[in-house]
């Protein structure tokens, strides 16, 4: 099976973009994880939502946005006249770096087509430079994307590095995509990512085991439990209306909600909040 190019993903993100129905984004995200080779299932997956790294990962990519201007300042040829079009006219870092590459790029994209395994493993070669030299490091695995990149495909490896994607594709709809292309009950899947906190994974295992392997799902040590999260209510009696009465009411209180895992002398704490990059604005501006 041939690799599957990143183009395919980018060209996801726009007929997503476009779409507004939440039957029909579910119908897209099944037929491309339909298509995809089993190793990549979990990077797609995340990538497709802006994620790069399971949400129990503490890996981070910290790239900023004088990182990614550097990077393509690198191949265009931009006026200032250009540059304050863009600036006028992107709504987010990912677009911005579009349209400079449409109207200022020196040459055509160098081949071979990026592939979305590709994307996701200078990824992780980004998140793992730290230390002296770690900017020059990023700025230059970045420029090696962007230099293979068509325009629309740099807009959305910019979209993930920011996590700001803009498509309408949340956590829910890509559950409801992996329960359609692998023809499972939803609450299985669902399930699934409770416990295991990482929608590559889930999908991966619903696409190759189905209901067998989503049936197996349990608590991992150091793969934190996502929380139950509350929802607001007008009035007590339309909380006790919902659940029919069976619930139980406890006092907030203040503070910090965490799950400690521990194995022997190895203990790690996890919060609900991962923290997120800085988010660019739509600037097309040398820096």
């Amino acid at each position: 099976m041939a690799p599957t190019p990143f183009a395919r993903l980018a060209h996801l993100g726009e007929q997503l973009e476009r779409e507004t129905k939440r039957r029909n984004l579910g119908a897209l995200l099944a037929a491309f994880l339909k298509d995809l080779a089993p190793d990549e299932v979990p990077p797609a997956v995340r990538l497709a939502i802006g994620q790069v790294f399971p949400e129990w990962d503490a890996r981070a990519l910290n790239v900023s946005w004088q990182t990614v201007m550097a990077a393509v300042d690198g191949l265009v040829d931009a006026s200032s006249s250009i540059r304050e079009e863009v600036a006028a006219q992107a709504v987010d870092g990912g677009e911005a770096v579009r349209l400079l590459l449409e109207r200022a790029r020196r040459e055509l994209p160098t081949p071979p087509p990026l592939t979305v395994l590709e994307v996701f493993h200078t990824f992780e070669e980004i998140a793992q430079a730290a230390g002296k030299g770690s900017r020059a490091r990023k700025e230059a695995l970045l420029r090696g994307l962007l230099t293979r990149a068509t325009p629309v495909e740099a807009k959305y490896v910019v979209k993930v590095i920011y996590q700001e994607m803009r498509h309408g594709v949340s956590e829910g709809l890509m559950l409801d995509g992996i329960a359609q292309a692998a023809g499972v009950k939803r609450g299985l899947v669902t399930r699934a990512n409770q416990v295991w906190g990482d929608l590559g994974e889930v999908a991966r295992v619903a696409l190759a085991e189905r209901e067998a392997g989503l049936g197996k799902a349990t608590v991992r040590l150091f793969r934190p439990i996502k929380p139950m999260l509350a929802q607001t209510a007008e009035s007590l009696a339309e909380a006790f209306t919902a659940y029919g009465g069976h619930l139980t009411l406890e006092y907030k209180l203040d503070g910090a909600r965490v799950q400690i895992h521990r194995q022997g002398d190895q203990v790690r704490i996890y919060s609900r909040q991962r923290p997120l990059p800085k988010r660019p604005t739509a600037t097309a501006t040398r820096e």
